[in-house]
């Protein structure tokens, strides 16, 4: 269930204009801005507090409802992210002179989120750079037998 807003949550007191940011994008739903020192990042273990986003031209895209996960966001507020979206990776990705970039988004405290109101990380990707994420990441894969997998398969079904 979304509030309009979290008094305690720093991305809404970016909505709010309560907090400082670099915004490159704002509409009725939704609000990009870079990554400012206000924001959380998690690296490695720890989250930290600095300016610290991982490569230059890193922007985080967000509802200007508050929700904390993705699950929690009503389908016309995830369109209207959704719309957007391509959008500002396109103009990021342009005004940062590159092509490749990853989305990231992380739901709970066990998948990396540290900031708890949904939001997408648009992170350009430059040649001289060595940092990998897709095969080359370093979270391990799992193996699983047919079995396990179609088991897992009929349970994700189950609830949609």
């Amino acid at each position: 269930m979304a509030t309009l807003h979290d008094d305690n949550c720093i991305f809404c007191k970016i909505v709010r204009k309560e907090a400082p940011s670099v915004p490159i994008y704002e509409d009725n739903h939704v609000i990009a801005f870079m990554d400012t020192e206000h924001c959380m990042i998690f690296f490695s273990t720890r989250p930290v507090t600095d300016i610290a986003p991982v490569t230059k031209g890193h922007t985080l895209v967000i509802p200007k409802h508050h929700y904390a996960t993705l699950d929690a966001m009503p389908a016309a507020d995830m369109a209207e992210l959704g719309r957007v979206l391509p959008r500002i990776a396109k103009a990021v990705t342009s005004g940062c002179d590159t092509k490749d970039y990853n989305i990231m988004q992380n739901n709970g405290k066990r998948a990396g989120q540290v900031v708890f109101h949904v939001h997408y990380h648009i992170i350009p990707r430059y040649p001289t750079e060595n940092k990998l994420l897709g095969k080359q990441r370093i979270i391990p894969r799992l193996k699983l037998t047919k079995e396990e997998f179609m088991a897992m398969q009929s349970s994700i079904k189950a609830k949609l």
